[in-house]
């Protein structure tokens, strides 16, 4: 199963899921893990959308002080990342796992695309002691969906704590605005644009639903599991 990230809420930094992890014989454990961020939101300046090209989008948009068009444009790439599984702007990430699986494999990741692993460690028992994994034993496929982790051999589980014993760093996202899909920036525009329609609206949003002309936007990017 693919997994649902919400990278956007600074009140909820870590997010609990699970990961598959495949062998070369065709079978497969579900892996408990925790997703957590290790470097600050993007700030709004680094975001795909301006707040004048918010304005020139929306028809009665306020003036360029409106405070609520920067919260906006951030939840409206939370909207379309959850959606498709895809980061839009590089952001950093720990990926704690409890377990790998009893072979060598494939672990598939949370997200896409990932450009770079900075190590894999194993935590001691004491909590604070961490191993670094050989990186000869690892390969990253970033841009595979879902991205991938392969091991030719799998890390000794010996001293390490009950919980979480696994932790790898990754920055995950395009590298560069000009390579997100024009679609994915029209999707925020649009998710944007809704907000403003139903700004102060009571109305109870429904679970795994979006607006139909952003949902035919992002269809091509979306995988099964992704809500």
């Amino acid at each position: 199963r693919s997994i649902v990230l919400d990278r956007n809420v600074s009140r909820s930094p870590a997010s609990e899921t699970s990961v598959i992890w495949w062998t070369p014989y065709g079978s497969r454990w579900t892996v408990r893990s925790t997703v957590q961020p290790v470097a600050p939101l993007p700030a709004i300046a680094d975001e795909l959308i301006t707040v004048a090209e918010v304005q020139r989008h929306i028809k009665g948009a306020s003036s360029p002080e409106d405070e609520d068009i920067p919260r906006w444009i951030r939840a409206a790439r939370g909207v379309v990342e959850r959606a498709t599984g895809l980061v839009l702007i590089p952001q950093t990430f720990d990926l704690f796992l409890d377990v790998f699986g009893a072979y060598a494999g494939w672990l598939d990741l949370p997200h896409g695309p990932i450009t770079s692993v900075t190590e894999i460690v194993s935590i001691a028992e004491d909590g604070t002691t961490e191993t670094e994994i050989d990186t000869t034993t690892y390969w990253l496929d970033g841009f595979t969906r879902p991205a991938r982790l392969g091991f030719s051999t799998v890390p000794s589980w010996t001293g390490v704590r009950p919980r979480d014993p696994i932790r790898r760093p990754y920055v995950a996202g395009y590298a560069e605005p000009e390579l997100v899909p024009a679609e994915l920036v029209q999707a925020m525009l649009l998710v944007v644009a809704d907000f403003a329609a139903h700004r102060g609206d009571e109305r109870e949003p429904v679970e795994g639903t979006l607006p139909m002309n952003v949902a035919g936007l992002l269809s091509p990017f979306t995988m099964p599991g992704v809500v």
